[in-house]
């Protein structure tokens, strides 16, 4: 993977044109898809750094394409999309987004964005360098969360867990038994300048969704943030 590849997918192609312009004017190398096939192709064939994606697309769907690749891509995901309504981005969101940015684009905005996603997996791919075999897995009975790629296993089982919930997982889980307030998740995860107090909220609801665990193993501390306890 170069480490500056990036995939473009939106059907409009004045968009693609310029947010190609821009990127490369910055140093990455960009691939554009006006159609949501073709787009999944290229991503079933070619390992990207970052992928923006426009949830409606020709023949095949944002959505759909996150679905159908999230188990296989471990790149951001960044929708772009119209549809504005919270419940729109709460459903970008659990469908494996890392991001959810509404249209009409602040395109200053959305590169100091990317760069900030590009950032957060190059320190992420340094500390997986540094982990011996011995830290590859913390292990929790009959969870096992992955730090080399980010991947959970619950009752033996891989979970189909995105990027930024195994991040979140991963965090609580090294701080087992410590309540994390969710402004120190959101510095870690996303860094002190973005607030994603929000996404937070949702990525633990699907973690606990995908696993079926309730509030056991990540117990909601009202007011606060949120506990690991390593028990189902």
């Amino acid at each position: 993977m170069i480490e500056k590849d990036i995939l473009i997918v939106d059907k409009d192609k004045q968009v693609c044109k310029l947010l190609q312009q821009m990127l490369e004017q910055e140093g990455y190398t960009v691939d554009i898809s006006y159609n949501g096939r073709k787009a999944l192709a290229l991503i079933k064939d070619k390992e990207y750094s970052l992928i923006l994606l426009e949830t409606n697309l020709p023949e095949l769907g944002g959505y759909d394409i996150c679905r159908e690749t999230r188990s296989i891509v471990s790149a951001p995901v960044l929708f772009l999309s119209n549809k504005t309504r919270n419940v729109d981005q709460i459903v970008g969101l659990e469908m494996g987004a890392d991001d959810y940015i509404c249209k009409p684009l602040d395109y200053d905005v959305l590169i100091a964005k990317i760069k900030a996603h590009l950032r957060r997996e190059k320190r992420y791919a340094l500390l997986k360098e540094k982990q011996t075999d011995s830290n590859v897995y913390l292990d929790f009975d009959q969870l096992k969360i992955r730090k080399n790629p980010f991947e959970a296993y619950y009752k033996g089982q891989k979970v189909d867990i995105s990027t930024k919930e195994c991040q979140i997982l991963l965090l609580l889980a090294e701080n087992k038994n410590k309540t994390l307030k969710r402004e120190e998740i959101n510095n870690y995860i996303w860094g002190p300048n973005e607030q994603h107090f929000n996404t937070i909220s949702i990525h633990v609801m699907n973690i606990r969704k995908k696993m079926d665990v309730g509030k056991y193993f990540i117990k909601t501390i009202r007011g606060v943030g949120y506990k690991f306890t390593g028990k189902d």
